[in-house]
C-alpha cells in the first residue's frame, strides 16, 4: 500500500512519483461501503487489509486529503464489525503535522486573521486549501457517531474552520490580499466562488488569497470552481442556533452507506460560560439523548426546545422516538432496535471472538484431494481463540487456526465450518462451500502465434500444448472475431483479415466432459495508433487506442485547419491514451509527430511517453533543448539525443526508431543522430500518455502543440 496510487482495473500500484500511503484509508473506505451495499466479505476483508496496514503505521502518512477518510472507516468497522484500530492515532495524524509534505492543521493568526482550523502545508510561508478543510467536515463529523470520545475536538474545529474559510472568498479581505478580485468583484459580487488557496504572506501582505493556476501557467485566474464545490459538504453539515459560535452539526449528513439512524446532531459551546440553546425538534414528541454523556437530556418533548451546554463542552444530541425501547448489544445502545450510542458505557464482561476469514486453497478439488483450509480470527479480551471444525463430507485433520481436509470419494458439495470459541461463552461461526469433482480440468500449458504481429491477410502460426491430467483423449476448436482458419488439431494456421485490428484468438480444449479455454493475441497491421487530432483523439489506425482528452486545447494545424491540433500548457495538460495489449509490442518500434514548442520551461519536458524512461519509451527535450529519444529494454536502457537544439515557435517533423539492431532519431525527415542497440522493448502496465511523463505525474509537462501522432 505503500505507491503513489493503485488502479482497481488492473490491481497494480504506480510506483513512480511521490509515495501517499495515507491512501490505505481511503481504499478501506471505499470497500468497506461496497460491503455494506452488496455483503460481498471479499470486499470487507480488502477494507481490513487496507486499514491493517494503515493502523500498522508508526509515522504520519498524512499527505494531502484520504487521511481523514481512513479515520472515518476505522472508527465505523470498530463500531459495525468489531475490529480493533487505533483510531485517536490517525485521527491525530490529520491535525498533526506529517513527514510527507509537512501537511496539517493550522494554528494561529496570519495579519489578524484568525485562520486556526484551515488545513495545508504547515512550511516556513504556510499554505492553506479551501476544499482541504471541507473534505476534513465531511469525513470526521460522521466519525464520531461512531467513536463519541472526540466529539468535542471536533465540534470546537469544525467551529474554527468554517469561521477561517471565508478567508478564501474574496469579499472577505481587502482587494491588495488576493491576486483574482477584480474578475470576482465584477462577476461575482456575492463571491460565491473560493481562492483555491491562502498563504501566510505573499507580496507583502498577510494573508494572502491565491492558488498555484496563475503561478503553474496552466490557468488565468486562482478562483476554483472545482475546489470551492466542496463547500457543499459543509453546507450540508452545518447550521447556526440562536446561540452565537455555537453550531449545529448534521452529524448524518455526510454518513454515507449508514445503517438506519435518527437526527443527530453535534453541539459545541466554545464560551467560558454555559449556554442554553434553543432546538426545533419537530411536531412529534422525541426523547433527547446524548451519547457523550450517554444520558436522556429530555423525554417526550416536541417544538421548539432548550438545552443547556457547559461551557467548552460538547453534545451528541439523537432524537429517538419518545418511549421507545431501549436494548444492548454489548456496548451499542439502540431504541426500537435502531442504534443511537456505540459507547455507550455499559460494562461488558467478554466480548465473543470475531472470524476474520475463512477461506480454502482453492475451491474445486478432485476426488481423494487433500486441501488446507484457514481460519482467522482475533479476540477483542485477548482471550486465546479455540478452533471447532466441522464438515459435511471427506475427512478434517489436524487443529487449530489451519486444518487438512480430505475430499470424499465422490462428487458433490461439502461445507467447511469452523467455530471459534474464547472459553467464556463468546464464539463465532463461518462456513464455506467446496465443489468436489471426479473429472478434472484439461491443462493448457502454452498457446503460441508465430509471429504476433503481422501485416493484415498474412498468416500465423498457432501451436497449443495441452495435457489431461485423467488421461483422457482431447479435442481442440479456435475462434476469432474476424480472420479464417485452415488445419485442426493443436497446431493450425490463422490468416488475418483485411481490416487492421488486434485480434483475441481463442483456442478451446475438451475431455469431452469438461473444457477450458486460453487466447492468444496477433497484432494484423503495424501501425497501432494513429491521431490526426481533427476535432478529438480518435485512434484512426483501426486499433481502437483513442485517447482521453484532459486539459489539451484544440487549436489550427500546420495546414491553418482550425481545431486540428494540440496545444498543451506544460503542466497538467494531457492525452491518456489507455493501456491496451497492441502498445505493448517489444521488437520494434516507430514513433513519429509533428511538434511545435512554446516558452522552454528549463526542465524536462515529454512530448510522449509510454511508461517513461523507468518503464519502456519516451521521447523528451532536456534542458539543453535537445530531443532525447529513449528505449527501456531487456538489455539495457537507451538514450539518443539530437546533436542541435531545438528552437521556439518553430515546426518539426520528429520520428524516432527501434529495431534490427539500431536506434535512430530523425529531424524533418533526416536522420539525426543512430546507434547499435539490441533488446527487446519492456513491457509496462502504466497508459501511454502524449503531453506527460506518465500518468498522474504534472513534473515534466510539454508545453507546445503536437499533431500527426502515429506509433
Amino acid at each position: 500500500m505503500d505507491y503513489r496510487a493503485w488502479s482497481f482495473a488492473t490491481m497494480t500500484p504506480l510506483t513512480t512519483g511521490v509515495k501517499e500511503p495515507e491512501a490505505a484509508g481511503a481504499i478501506a473506505w471505499l470497500l468497506f461501503n461496497a460491503y455494506l451495499e452488496t455483503g460481498e466479505e471479499r470486499y470487507r476483508m480488502g477494507a481490513e487489509w487496507a486499514m491493517e496496514f494503515l493502523n500498522g503505521r508508526t509515522t504520519n502518512p498524512s499527505y494531502e486529503l484520504q487521511l481523514p477518510y481512513g479515520v472515518y472507516a476505522a472508527a465505523k468497522m470498530n463500531a459495525t464489525i468489531g475490529t480493533q484500530y487505533d483510531v485517536e492515532k490517525m485521527l491525530n495524524w490529520c491535525f498533526t503535522i506529517g513527514p510527507l509534505r509537512q501537511w496539517g492543521a493550522i494554528v494561529g493568526t496570519w495579519g489578524g486573521y484568525d485562520v486556526s482550523g484551515l488545513i495545508g502545508e504547515s512550511i516556513s510561508n504556510e499554505y492553506a486549501f479551501v476544499m482541504n478543510g471541507y473534505q476534513q467536515a465531511g469525513a470526521l463529523v460522521p466519525m464520531c457517531r461512531y467513536d463519541d470520545r472526540f466529539t468535542r475536538a471536533i465540534g470546537k474545529w469544525v467551529l474554527n474552520v468554517a469561521n477561517a474559510s471565508r478567508l478564501f472568498y474574496p469579499n472577505y479581505l481587502p482587494p491588495e490580499n488576493q491576486d483574482s478580485e477584480e474578475w470576482s468583484f465584477q462577476y461575482d459580487p456575492n463571491s460565491y466562488i473560493a481562492h483555491e488557496a491562502l498563504r501566510e504572506e505573499l507580496f507583502g501582505k498577510s494573508p494572502y488569497a491565491t492558488g498555484d493556476a496563475i503561478g503553474g501557467g496552466w490557468a488565468q485566474t486562482n478562483l476554483g470552481l472545482y475546489g470551492s464545490s466542496h463547500v457543499g459538504y459543509l453546507a450540508g453539515i452545518l447550521d447556526t442556533t440562536d446561540v452565537s459560535g455555537v453550531l449545529k452539526l448534521d452529524m448524518l449528513k455526510t454518513d454515507f452507506f449508514r445503517d438506519a439512524a435518527y437526527p443527530t446532531y453535534l453541539l459545541y459551546n466554545p464560551h467560558v460560560t454555559a449556554q442554553n440553546v434553543s432546538i426545533d425538534v419537530g411536531n412529534d414528541p422525541v426523547d433527547l439523548y446524548d451519547a457523550v454523556s450517554n444520558t436522556f437530556l429530555q423525554t417526550g418533548v416536541s417544538g421548539a426546545v432548550s438545552l443547556a451546554i457547559s461551557a467548552d463542552e460538547a453534545l451528541q444530541l439523537v432524537l429517538a422516538p419518545a418511549g421507545g425501547v431501549v436494548s444492548f448489544h454489548f456496548d451499542e445502545m439502540r431504541i426500537d432496535g435502531v442504534t443511537v450510542d456505540y459507547r455507550s458505557g455499559q460494562s461488558v464482561t467478554n466480548y465473543p471472538p470475531r472470524i476474520k476469514a475463512l477461506a480454502v486453497a482453492k475451491s474445486d478439488i478432485f476426488i481423494g484431494e487433500t486441501i488446507p483450509v484457514y481460519c482467522a480470527a482475533d479476540d477483542r479480551d485477548g482471550d486465546t481463540p479455540i478452533f471447532n471444525w466441522s464438515a459435511t463430507a471427506g475427512q478434517l485433520s489436524g487443529s487449530g487456526a489451519t486444518v487438512n481436509w480430505t475430499a470424499p470419494d465422490s462428487a458433490g458439495t461439502a461445507q467447511i465450518t469452523c467455530i471459534v470459541s474464547d472459553g467464556n461463552g463468546g464464539a463465532d461461526t463461518s462456513a464455506v462451500i467446496v465443489s468436489v469433482t471426479d473429472n478434472r480440468l484439461p491443462q493448457i500449458s502454452a498457446l503460441s502465434a508465430t509471429p504476433e504481429i503481422i501485416d493484415v491477410a498474412e498468416t500465423a502460426q498457432l501451436t497449443c500444448l495441452a495435457t489431461d491430467p485423467d488421461g483422457d483423449s482431447l479435442s481442440y476448436s479456435w475462434s476469432a472475431a474476424g480472420g479464417t482458419f485452415s488445419g485442426s488439431g493443436a497446431a493450425v494456421e490463422w490468416t488475418a483479415p483485411a481490416m487492421p485490428g488486434f485480434y483475441m484468438i481463442v483456442c478451446t480444449v475438451s475431455d469431452g466432459k469438461v473444457q477450458v479455454s486460453d487466447s492468444v493475441a496477433v497484432t494484423a497491421g503495424r501501425l497501432v495508433g494513429q491521431y490526426g487530432f481533427s476535432g478529438n483523439a480518435a485512434d484512426e489506425s483501426g486499433f481502437g487506442n483513442n485517447g482521453i482528452v484532459s486539459g489539451a486545447i484544440l487549436t489550427d494545424d500546420r495546414f491553418g485547419n482550425p481545431s486540428s491540433a494540440y496545444f498543451f500548457d506544460g503542466s497538467d495538460d494531457q492525452i491518456r491514451v489507455p493501456l491496451h495489449p497492441s502498445l505493448n509490442f517489444s521488437e520494434a518500434i516507430t514513433v513519429a509527430f509533428w511538434l511545435q514548442k512554446s516558452s522552454f520551461t528549463g526542465a524536462e519536458e515529454f512530448p510522449i511517453s509510454h511508461g517513461s524512461w523507468q518503464n519502456r519509451w519516451k521521447v523528451s527535450i532536456i534542458p539543453d533543448k535537445k530531443l532525447r529519444w529513449t528505449i527501456n529494454t531487456d538489455a539495457g536502457i537507451y538514450d539518443l539525443d539530437t546533436p542541435a537544439a531545438i528552437a521556439e515557435n518553430t515546426l518539426y517533423f520528429v520520428a524516432a526508431t527501434f529495431g534490427d539492431g539500431q536506434m535512430k532519431i530523425f529531424l524533418n525527415g533526416q536522420e539525426a543522430n543512430a546507434a547499435s542497440r539490441n533488446g527487446n522493448i519492456s513491457a509496462t502496465n502504466l497508459d501511454l500518455t502524449i503531453g506527460q511523463m506518465v500518468p498522474g505525474n504534472t513534473q515534466y509537462g510539454f508545453r507546445g502543440v503536437l499533431d500527426d501522432v502515429r506509433i
